[in-house]
Parts: C-alpha cells; structure tokens; sequence
C-alpha cells in the first residue's frame, strides 16, 4: 500500500476520477529535486574521469526540459504521519488515500496498450522509493558506473545515463526522512515519442506540464483503503457515500489514531 495525502475536494476528484497528477519535478516544493541527487553523482562521475561526458550528460540537470522531463506524484508508505498531515492534507483536516502500487503498475500498462492502438509501449510508470542516505546512495552511484564500464554492451552509456537518471530521482536529504516517500515516475526524452498526454497548468512555481495518471483500469480500482484525516470533519459513513457515488466498493475506511487528539 501508497498512500497520497490530499483534501477533501482533491479526494472527491480523485474518487472521482481514479485519476492521480504527475507533474513537472522541477516545479515541486523541494527545488533541490533531481538536482541534489545529479550533483553528487557528478562526483562520483569524476573519480572515473567520466563527468564530461556526453551521453552520461545527457541526463544532467541542466538539460531538465530541454532533452528529457521528469514528472512524478508523491506517495508515502505510512498513511498516517503527523508531519504528511500538516504539510499535504489540508493542515491534518484532508485525507490520506491508500493505493495497491501492484494494480497502479498493471493498469497503467493495460491502458497505456489499448491508448496505443494496442500497438507495444515502449515505457509505463515506475515507482521509487527514495533514498534518504547520502552514504549508500554514493555507494549505489560507484556500483552503477564500474558496472556499465566493465560492460561490452554497445548501447552501455546509454543505460549508464537512464541509470543514473532514475538514481538521482531517488534521492531526497535527510531532513524529509519522515515523508517515507515513495514516486511514481514518468520519463519523456525528445528523441521519443511516448504517447503521453500533457496538460498544462498554474501552480504557485509557474507554469506546469502534467500527466493524468490512471489508477483504474475499466471497473477495477487500485484505491483500497482512506484514512480520514485527525481535524477532518468527514464521518466514515460521509466517506462511504462518496464511494457509494462513484461505484466503489471494498474500500476500507478508518480515522486517524490521531483523531480527538488535535480537537
């Protein structure tokens, strides 16, 4: 289980929808993300004398929007953290929405292949769980790179900087340790056309491109479980109903332990 802590009304669209938005990481509140990860692993590239090269390069953080985007949603494994409440749920008075990651993936590729004229897809969402320690995430860097150099494949930098890239989104400071984040993750290069629909829309960084990520796949729901929220005025049989509208069933719903404390 994932869990997304939102609002209410950023609950009721998704109910709705059985959509979640992925978007721009550069545009998130962390301006450090993927930036913080690549400067290390630039690092770590010049103890191999490879931090100038081109295709490893390729996937640096000064070509973020120029030759590839990284969209990601945020996700955490614990549904019910004082912090995540405060931060992403309406200052504790939203919800946290718990998805099966399983089905998210395996939907994602059923429809992404019917949205492809059931033609074969070449990518679909992956989820990442990030890494909050600076040690092993420079060890998991020099494992990577003495791996693709000691490899014969003809297309090894190539998989050597998509590598390098997924890392990089992993990596978050220590100080978000808590959030227990998980991502999902969508990557668009120029030089390929992965079908994905963008849309575009005004967060309080700017401009955003964004991706409606389906959750569901025809009546088959990745949504298992909501908790209600500890200053959230919503009842379980409030919650239940909204299910009941948008054809939901066998959705667990619980308040938070934390409920009557915050009150």
């Amino acid at each position: 289980m994932i869990y997304h802590y939102c609002s209410v009304p950023v609950m009721e669209k998704i109910i709705k929808t059985k959509e979640i938005w992925m978007s721009d990481i550069t545009k998130m509140n962390d301006e450090g993300e993927y930036k913080s990860g690549y400067s290390i692993i630039q690092e770590i590239l010049s103890e191999f004398d490879l931090e100038h090269h081109d295709i490893v390069n390729e996937m640096s953080s000064d070509k973020l929007n120029e030759t590839f985007q990284i969209l990601i949603g945020c996700f955490s494994k614990n549904g019910d953290l004082k912090s995540q409440w405060l931060e992403y749920a309406d200052q504790a008075k939203g919800v946290s929405i718990g998805f099966d990651e399983r089905d998210i993936k395996q939907f994602n590729l059923f429809n992404r292949y019917i949205e492809n004229d059931c033609e074969p897809i070449t990518s679909s969402v992956d989820f990442i769980p990030v890494n909050y320690d600076e040690v092993k995430f420079r060890e998991s860097a020099r494992n990577i790179i003495n791996h693709y150099i000691q490899s014969r494949s003809i297309i090894k930098w190539q998989l050597l900087a998509r590598h390098l890239m997924y890392l990089s989104i992993s990596y978050k400071n220590s100080f978000f340790k808590e959030e227990d984040e998980i991502r999902s993750v969508i990557t668009l290069e120029n030089r390929f056309n992965e079908k994905y629909l963008l849309e575009k829309r005004d967060t309080k960084l700017g401009e955003t491109n964004y991706h409606r990520l389906n959750t569901s796949y025809e009546q088959f729901s990745s949504i298992k479980k909501i908790i209600i929220g500890p200053k959230c005025t919503l009842t379980i049989n409030d919650v239940q109903e909204h299910l009941k509208k948008s054809n939901l069933a066998g959705v667990q719903v619980i308040n938070s332990i934390a409920t009557g404390k915050y009150r």
